[in-house]
């Protein structure tokens, strides 16, 4: 199980760049429908979330990884109320971006940290 409550900022710093390109272009096309499945079939969300969370550790991050890391953040506050530990993987989404300075999704991911854990963790 790749969904720990252990992964560290360092590990994803320091890991290789996606490699395969199967797995590269499976992390983009759930990156893809997560939102149209947002709307539409909002049980899937978790089940998305780990299997973006498992590749990404497996074989390596890309920036669509974040959107996994996110999905997971979701699923982490809004199904099991764990608001620290949803925090902590937005937290860790953001600096998936930072590390392929992924500027253009910045502001899709900073939307749903703001949304949904920084309400319940910094004040306005």
């Amino acid at each position: 199980e790749h969904i720990v409550c252990n992964e560290t900022k360092s590990r994803i710093l320091n890991s290789t760049m996606q490699i395969d390109v199967k797995k590269k272009w499976s992390l983009k096309l759930m990156d893809l429908i997560a939102p149209y499945l947002f709307v539409l079939r909002p049980n899937l969300l978790s089940l998305i979330a780990k299997r973006m969370v498992d590749i990404s550790f497996q074989h390596g991050f890309v920036p669509e990884s974040a959107t996994g890391f996110f999905l997971h953040s979701y699923t982490l506050i809004n199904i099991f109320d764990n608001i620290e530990e949803g925090y902590r993987w937005e937290k860790l989404a953001l600096v998936i971006l930072d590390r392929f300075d992924a500027h253009s999704r910045y502001p899709k991911v900073k939307f749903y940290l703001t949304t949904f854990a920084a309400t319940w963790k910094v004040p306005f």
